[in-house]
């Protein structure tokens, strides 16, 4: 697709959509027509800090009238736990399209923005369930290993579980921030075999190292950061002490960075000399040319926490099964703005509706299942796919 103006610039739609050549994420893009009109933000969205603002506020663990899904743990091989937090499902059970939701630093199945994108996802016909990492919020603890960007090595399992209890099938995931992180380095290191039909990530800082790098020099926002992680410290303090030893709550909660608090934690919990080589590890932007399925990638030029500096411009147009839906206004997470009858709202999320409706489309168009689309690359001997390197981690 022909990019309609350069990265960072204004556009008088308020949204750019770029990349994507692949023929057939083309037919899926006209099928998505919240990316084929202007992008019109609530008034109140005249920042990115206003609209993150009120991310921030969507983020908070949702009462206790919204939470009537049912949750199943899912005992990993290391001993670790997580769960799967189904919503509520009334359309076709013969064969579903579940969308695996993976929530971003700090946030659960519980919290709001989470509840109102499965929300939105069941209505528009996917059987959605969250993802709750290891430890996070009503978790207790189990292994030593703790939730953070690596759980995209927790993904397999959890895949395996999605499929025992819906047999056949069709697995489409989205992931908010550190939650779309997670789920670009699962898709880039699995490659063909990584078992997801389609992908969308939200607010995702996909270029982790140069978010290393900025949260290194903006300390006000890497303490801003931290706050949720020290939180999560403090309530958990007695189950992270069983499984690690020399766990100090002190030196957590002095921490000024988000850098100081990976130094202080999770590079003893999750086996890392440094903060520097969690997030290299971690990073998905060198393995985005290994993805195979198709991929959404929505972000915002005025999000303080990701913005142009941290989008891999150069990596997503390397791939044209990627598309990237980038507006003017959004802020991290935001994007108040869906159209109703009364106007704008806030309430509701405009890259919620993009989500459903590229899922919904790639999951199945025509009468190819983007499952098909997969299994045809894989089948082409002339893929570029099985001449790319595979990461050694």
């Amino acid at each position: 697709m022909e990019e309609r103006s350069t990265r960072g610039t204004p556009s008088s739609h308020g949204l750019r959509v770029t990349g994507g050549t692949d023929e057939y994420l083309q037919q899926v893009l006209r099928r998505c027509p919240a990316l084929l009109r202007p992008y019109r933000p609530h008034a109140l969205s005249f920042s990115g800090y206003a609209s993150s603002g009120v991310a921030a506020v969507r983020g908070a663990v949702a009462p206790a009238w919204l939470l009537h899904s049912t949750e199943t743990p899912v005992v990993l091989s290391d001993g670790g736990t997580v769960s799967l937090d189904w919503w509520p499902f009334h359309g076709d059970s013969a064969r579903p399209v579940v969308a695996l939701l993976l929530p971003g630093l700090g946030s659960s199945s519980r919290s709001i923005y989470i509840r109102m994108a499965m929300d939105r996802f069941s209505k528009a016909g996917l059987r959605p369930v969250a993802l709750n990492y290891r430890g996070v919020e009503h978790l207790e603890p189990t292994s030593q290993r703790l939730a953070a960007a690596d759980a995209w090595r927790d993904l397999p399992e959890v895949l395996r579980a999605v499929k025992d209890a819906h047999p056949g099938s069709v697995v489409v995931a989205v992931g908010y921030s550190m939650g779309g992180v997670i789920l670009a380095r699962y898709l880039g290191e699995s490659g063909i075999d990584c078992g997801i039909s389609a992908a969308v990530t939200v607010s995702a800082p996909l270029d982790y190292q140069e978010h290393h790098r900025k949260l290194l020099g903006q300390k006000k926002l890497s303490f801003v950061l931290s706050l949720p992680l020290k939180a999560w410290f403090l309530s958990k303090r007695h189950e992270f002490r069983r499984h690690l030893p020399n766990f100090r709550l002190a030196d957590a909660l002095r921490s000024g960075s988000l850098h100081g608090l990976i130094e202080a934690v999770l590079c003893e919990s999750n086996g890392y000399a440094s903060a520097e080589e969690y997030f290299r590890i971690n990073d998905p932007t060198p393995l985005l040319q290994r993805v195979a399925c198709p991929m959404l990638v929505i972000t915002a030029t005025d999000d303080p926490i990701v913005g142009p500096d941290i989008t891999p411009y150069a990596a997503i147009r390397g791939n044209n099964r990627i598309l990237l839906a980038e507006t003017d206004k959004g802020g991290h997470l935001g994007w108040g703005g869906l159209s109703t009858r009364w106007g704008p709202t806030l309430s509701a999320s405009w890259a919620d509706l993009v989500a459903a409706q590229f899922l919904s489309a790639a999951a199945s168009f025509g009468g190819e299942s983007s499952e098909a689309h997969l299994s045809r690359l894989s089948s082409d001997g002339s893929c570029l796919l099985q001449s790319l390197p595979m990461s050694r981690l």
